[in-house]
């Protein structure tokens, strides 16, 4: 097996100066142990492939730099340290064999070491038998390290020889046509494991097998013949990662031709149908911008930065690992969709777009964005980084534009600020009350724990479906949700985001159209009941009037309760594949502050001032789930003397 070392293992291979620098006997004992140690726990992934088998020894390294680090021992990063990638194993191993009392005992069984030795380059297991040191014994059971690599190398050659002739085999008799990703699988291991049993037998001078040599040549012949149409209604059965390993093993076999083609096709389709979900929420989102529609806009753009990890994932799949590199190759990535949406308008699209965006609220609204979500990762239960990703997005958007439309216009005619139903989506989409000076409600630990027992409670007790006074029979909602049925807002949301709110003058009327309307089967209308009203709130209401620890304060830090009408709604949407929710928010405003130790109240600006809460409830089957968690903020401005 042929194992490629990353070149970003240098940094890690400081650890080789640091073990050859050790001078205290114990801590090299404990240094070389810990390195070996993640080495053999790791490099089982090895028979999976020389990628793997990389991975996992990178992971090795870094838990043997954790080591060392927690013994205290500098990393010296001197330059014998970064000579060779493979020169770390020999390093370790020869570390150990310094100590002539290492035995089995020591944690170190002779399959381990095997492993390890398998998943060296071959290259690498000629240098070590070569080299004198290892002819020391090591273990009691198998003698020295030379002794052990060469049985190791014998039976790497023969599970190789063994290997091939099954893929070879499966190949020949497995119809592509009846049973593609089966197919797939064995030419992808053929493709990997022929080479590095042909590196293997000539590296180490092992003879050759003729007869298994004229197995690979009838299946290579048969992977020529294949056609596109044994092919073409078995591709969907292939995942992303299957598409891009048979297509690069086929090139590396030496097939090419048009199922060549045909794979490479699909690759490209794949990468490109992962881009239209985000790709059209931006659109939609653009759409809006050039009418004007800002809080439309918004929430387009929120479903584009929903929609794009799972883009992501899947492009990273058919081959563009480079996006899944942390932050940067998320940016990469999230500007990589924005061109693509860009490259989908004509030019007079372009330009009435850019027209819009040169408005000076835009940019403004783009380092809000971004200055919200900063601020909002530092609170419980963040929701800053898909805001502070929008706001990126948004900037991204107006520089993209700036570079494609040449203006001929001096200065934007569109000068007006940011409207009241901006900072309403604003607020609707962070949790937390924005302000249109740009300032945010203030953010505390939400009571979980008290909300969560208070939902336990009403679901250990399920009510029953209410018969109103007069009605023969039940309304098919609890007693609860009937009594709220005019006093709180019950809104339907659609697939197409277009929301309505239940309407009527009667209860009937108004459950009629909420069972009709959201789609709702007799169970799930009444376990929807049991949780939609005021009373979820009840364990949130009683944590925040507690007189001595009351979460909200006044800006002089005194607490306080909040006393006002509450303005609860209930947002219910079919999600993925049926799933039911239901959005649960209250607001308190306008607001009174009352001091429970004195009694006395504090008069706050009837605009800036009060309390907001959300959550969202996943309804199943026969249970309820907390699928978005609780957020809860307030603020408090005293009103104007």
């Amino acid at each position: 097996m042929v194992l490629v070392l990353p070149v970003q293992w240098s940094s890690s291979l400081q650890v080789l100066g640091t073990l050859t620098g050790i001078r205290r006997q114990v801590v090299r004992e404990q240094a070389s142990r810990a390195v070996l140690e993640a080495c053999k726990a790791t490099l089982q992934a090895s028979p999976h492939g020389p990628k793997a088998a990389a991975d996992q020894f990178d992971v090795a390294l870094r838990a043997a730099e954790r080591a060392l680090t927690n013994l205290g021992v500098p990393l010296d990063g001197s330059e014998a340290a970064k000579s060779r990638p493979y020169a770390l194993v020999k390093e370790i191993l020869n570390e150990l064999l310094k100590r002539g009392d290492l035995q089995p005992k020591d944690g170190l069984p002779r399959e381990s070491m095997r492993a390890l030795f398998k998943a060296l380059p071959s290259a690498t297991q000629s240098e070590l038998l070569a080299s004198d040191k290892n002819k020391k014994p090591m273990f009691n059971d198998t003698g020295s390290v030379d002794a052990l690599l060469k049985d190791t190398i014998a039976q790497q050659w023969r599970d190789l020889k063994q290997a091939v002739a099954d893929h070879c085999e499966a190949v020949g008799t497995t119809n592509p046509s009846a049973d593609l990703p089966r197919f797939s699988d064995h030419v992808t291991r053929l493709a990997r494991q022929w080479p590095a049993l042909q590196e293997h037998t000539a590296q180490h001078k092992l003879p050759g097998d003729r007869p298994l040599e004229d197995q690979v040549s009838q299946a290579l012949a048969q992977l020529t013949r294949l056609q596109p149409e044994q092919l073409q209604a078995q591709l969907g059965r292939l995942t992303p990662e299957q598409l891009v390993d048979f297509s690069t093993a086929l090139r590396s076999l030496g097939i090419e031709g048009d199922c060549l083609d045909l794979l490479s096709a699909e690759i490209r389709k794949g990468k490109r149908e992962s881009l239209v979900t985000p790709g059209n929420y931006l659109l939609e989102a653009c759409n809006h911008l050039s009418l004007g529609q800002m809080p439309k806009a918004l929430e387009w753009l929120a479903h584009a930065i929903d929609a794009t990890p799972a883009a992501l994932e899947t492009n990273a799949a058919f081959g563009n690992p480079q996006w899944k590199k942390g932050a940067e190759g998320y940016t990469a990535f999230q500007n990589h969709l924005i061109k693509s949406a860009l490259d989908r308008l004509d030019e007079k699209e372009l330009a009435r777009l850019h027209a819009s965006l040169r408005a000076p609220r835009f940019a403004e609204l783009a380092s809000l964005l971004q200055q919200i979500g900063f601020t909002l990762e530092d609170m419980p239960d963040p929701k800053g980084d898909r805001i502070r990703k929008m706001g990126m997005a948004l900037e991204t958007l107006i520089t993209e534009l700036d570079r494609r439309v040449k203006s001929t216009s001096t200065e934007p005619t569109d000068d007006q600020p940011l409207d009241e139903a901006t900072f309403e989506v604003l607020s609707k989409l962070t949790g937390v009350r924005v302000f249109p000076s740009g300032e945010m409600g203030v953010v505390y630990d939400a009571p979980k724990a008290a909300f969560q027992r208070n939902l336990d409670a009403m679901l250990a007790k399920p009510a029953p479906g209410f018969t109103p006074v007069g009605q023969k029979g039940s309304s098919g909602v609890s007693e609860a949700m009937y009594v709220d049925l005019k006093r709180s807002n019950y809104v339907i949301e659609y697939p197409n985001d277009y929301s309505e709110p239940l309407f009527g003058n009667t209860e009937a009327f108004r459950i009629d159209q909420l069972r009709t309307n959201a789609e709702l089967s007799a169970d799930e209308l009444l376990l929807l009941s049991q949780v939609a009203h005021q009373g979820l709130w009840a364990g949130v209401i009683a944590t925040q009037s507690s007189p001595q620890d009351s979460p909200i304060r006044l800006p002089d830090g005194t607490p306080v309760n909040l006393v006002g009408q509450p303005k609860t709604t209930f947002t219910v949407r079919r999600g993925p594949e049926g799933r039911l929710f239901v959005r649960c928010e209250q607001e308190l405003s306008p607001v009174l502050a009352l001091d429970p130790a004195t009694g006395n109240t504090t008069a706050l600006d009837m605009v800036k001032s009060g309390a907001w809460f959300g959550v969202e409830l996943e309804i199943g089957k026969g249970q309820v789930q907390v699928s978005k968690p609780l957020t809860c903020s307030y603020a408090l401005v005293p009103a104007a003397a």
